[in-house]
């Protein structure tokens, strides 16, 4: 048995055919959470063939055929050996099938017409399929066949072609209306002239794909004409325009709409109207720039859809080439958080349309009407978005107008965050070079007309000034979504503005305090002064990719899990004193009873250092807790003696001072420190290494203690790190302990 691929995504089940040169096994993809198959090779393939396999593989990947099993994924498995992963929705192979029982001619009749329109698609993007025989076709119940792909490993040769694969079809045809060489029925005389046609190698080399396929459907409307008949209106009613004529019922003046597809206002819509021949138009969900969005009921895959139609006279504008450009993102994109896409193409009276997926559930702008989200809520609302949008990044999309206007919240548990419109994103270089696709000089959906819209509350300052989308922009947007969530601001744009407004350092400080006043969670995380790299307004200065942002926003995720776990802890602990006093540094004024009772619990093993360049607010915050164990117990030889427990009392949570003893000092302010380093600037630039921002967490109180630069956790070894420890060590403060994480402007 081969090695499975080293990614996690997939894990083999078991083993389920051999076949010459290769193993077949059933796997799970972990990720999409569906049965695949796994096709590993015996053997591995020198760099010519490994080339073409891989070549051939991303072109089958790309491939979206109803008739066709594509192809998910390929790579080198453990043992060095090829590898691709296929679709496999279940069914049993014509081969297993035959065995059982022959099939009718006219279910035969059907699987030929399904099988050569796969082959007119392998034929179009210059693909060969090299072996359409009874064992390379999946037969469902519902009536189904699927032609099995594989990559192809050897050169072209003669019986391998496009012409090859056709007389395989009619010989595979043949043998499926036969057994033993004996008819279980006469085969029809027009449906024998066409399998002689595929066989006629010599006499018909020129045959294309869809020539046979129109000579076999031609053939069974001869011999089936009742069959034919009594479908016809089912799968291909009289095409209507769209909008209806006049003398047609006509939809009331006003057709009611509805706020989005879950609402029960939904059930009263206009009288049902007949769109592409199959698209039952129910419900008008809206209108925009690129015409309407309807929920419709698809009449040959039997389920609820969203169809976006685009009217005929907009249909040579620059929003054509939206409508395309979203069609092709969607297609290329697999993340749960986009909609699948059924199909998109014109109709007859010269509209365009797009049928994707219908997404049951509620539009962000609702939501956050009813106030902001929980922190640690939105922050992982945030990730999905920023995973999806990574993906896409990836694949050399840009999204372009993200805001609260274009996500969801999709009804279910939890709750999933949907992105429902892609009609701004933008195609890089990167996208043109993995699609492998046939393109004209000028298509009209990669052409660059030089809009940069978005939502003005949303979008990324640069756009505004006539810049062009890039991944910073989309940082900046889903930042700016982030922060209307936390802090419940629907024109997050605004107030971002009028914050960053004054002088770099004292514009940060205003954001960092609005966050926190809105969400004082965050507080003791690192994310409330994270923002103003996340929403700079410089795009230089803001976080760079989606990757990072990804990072940063992940490592915030853990440190607001771990404040939630120790909340019950936290609450049992006694307050502190009513004075003002930063979030960050522990209850000073606790009684050293409390602080003895949460040391006698096992201590948590210490986490992993993260090396990434955003670090979780967590590990620190377990620092300065040692500083304060340390000072109240006596946890080392410098440590003032403990104060004789004060009795236990659960009305006053506060200690009071005793009389004739000074009361605490207050813990130094941020202010005071940004100061105290602002004077040690021409210091901390001369250490090598340091750029124009610095970012420190020290721990203030006594001697100052250099936890983290950068976000990542300080280390000795680092020449930076110790030049930086130097300097700050200068720097005392009266009072009581406490952690400030800072960013200095270094200039150049």
């Amino acid at each position: 048995m081969p090695v499975a691929p080293e990614s996690p995504r997939f894990r083999v089940v078991e083993r389920i055919d051999e076949e010459p040169g290769r193993s077949v096994y059933v796997a799970r993809d972990e990720r999409e959470r569906t049965r695949v198959q796994l096709v590993a090779l015996q053997h591995a393939l020198g760099a010519a063939a490994a080339e073409r396999f891989g070549r051939e593989a991303k072109l089958l990947a790309g491939l979206r055929h109803a008739y066709i099993a594509g192809v998910v994924d390929h790579g080198i498995g453990g043992d060095g050996h090829p590898y691709f992963v296929r679709e496999d929705e279940g069914g049993v192979s014509l081969a297993q099938r035959w065995t059982q029982a022959p099939l009718a001619i006219d279910t035969t009749w059907q699987v030929g017409l399904q099988i050569a329109e796969a082959l007119m698609c392998l034929h179009e993007h210059g693909l060969v399929h090299g072996a359409v025989t009874a064992r390379n076709i999946r037969w469902s119940d519902a009536g189904v066949a699927r032609l099995l792909t594989a990559p192809r490993t050897d050169e072209a040769t003669p019986d391998r072609s496009p012409r090859a694969d056709l007389a395989q079809l009619g010989r595979t045809l043949q043998a499926l209306m036969e057994r033993d060489g004996d008819a279980v029925e006469p085969v029809p005389e027009p449906l024998r002239q066409v399998l002689e046609l595929a066989a006629d190698v010599a006499g018909r080399p020129e045959l294309r794909a869809e020539e046979l396929r129109a000579a076999w459907l031609a053939a069974g409307a001869e011999v089936w004409p009742h069959k034919l008949a009594a479908t016809q209106p089912l799968l291909r009613p009289e095409p209507q325009v769209w909008p209806p004529a006049p003398d047609l019922l006509p939809a009331p003046l006003e057709p009611p709409g509805c706020r989005d597809a879950g609402d029960a206002s939904c059930s009263a819509s206009a009288p049902p109207r007949l769109f592409a021949r199959r698209l039952e138009l129910r419900t008008l969900l809206g209108q925009g720039k690129c015409g309407q969005t309807w929920r419709a009921y698809h009449h040959i895959l039997g389920r609820d859809v969203a169809v976006k139609i685009l009217p005929r006279t907009l249909a040579r504008t620059p929003v054509l080439a939206d409508l395309c450009r979203e069609a092709m993102a969607l297609d290329k994109l697999s993340h749960r958080a986009f909609p699948r896409i059924y199909e998109c193409d014109y109709n007859d009276d010269g509209s365009w349309y797009l049928v994707e997926e219908l997404i049951d559930g509620e539009p962000l702008a609702r939501t956050i009407q009813r106030g902001p989200m929980e922190p640690l809520a939105a922050v992982e609302l945030v990730i999905e978005l920023a995973e999806a949008l990574h993906e896409a990044h990836a694949r050399g999309i840009l999204h372009g107008d993200i805001s609260f206007t274009n996500l969801m919240l999709e009804r279910s548990l939890p709750p999933r965050p949907r992105i429902i419109d892609l009609s701004e994103c933008r195609f890089l270089d990167a996208f043109y070079a993995a699609t492998d696709q046939r393109y004209a000089l000028t298509p009209r959906h990669r052409v660059e007309d030089g809009r940069a819209f978005g939502h003005p509350s949303f979008a990324a300052p640069e756009l505004t000034r006539g810049g062009a989308k890039s991944e910073r922009s989309d940082v900046y947007s889903l930042g700016a979504v982030l922060f209307m969530l936390i802090t419940g601001a629907q024109m997050p744009n605004a107030v971002i503005r009028e914050l960053l407004a004054a002088e770099p350092d004292e514009g940060a400080e205003r954001l960092r305090e609005h966050v926190v006043a809105a969400a004082p969670a965050l507080a003791d995380t690192f994310l409330a002064a994270d923002f103003q790299d996340i929403v700079a307004q410089d795009p230089e200065l803001r976080v760079k990719s989606m990757a990072d942002l990804l990072e940063l926003l992940r490592a915030e995720r853990d440190a607001l899990r771990s404040l939630h776990s120790d909340r019950p802890e936290r609450a049992a602990a006694p307050a502190a004193s009513a004075s003002p006093r930063p979030r960050a540094a522990a209850p000073v004024s606790a009684s050293t009873a409390a602080w003895k009772d949460m040391s006698s619990e096992t201590p948590p093993a210490p986490r992993p250092v993260r090396r990434g360049p955003w670090l979780a607010g967590a590990a620190a915050l377990a620092a300065s807790m040692a500083v304060f164990y340390a000072m109240f117990l006596g946890a080392g030889p410098s440590a003032p003696p403990p104060s004789p427990p004060a009795p236990a009392s659960t009305s006053a949570p506060a200690v009071a001072a005793t009389p004739g003893e000074a009361a605490p000092a207050p813990a130094p302010t941020r202010p005071e420190v940004t100061a105290a380093l602002e004077a040690l600037a021409p210091r901390l630039r001369a250490c090598s290494g340091v750029g124009k921002r610095l970012s420190l967490t020290l721990e203030v109180g006594g001697p100052t203690r250099l936890t983290e630069v950068n976000h990542v956790e300080v280390v000795d070894s680092e020449p930076r790190d110790r030049c930086i420890r130097d300097v700050v060590a200068s720097l005392r403060f009266a009072g009581a302990p406490v952690r400030h994480a800072l960013t200095l402007d270094l200039g150049d």
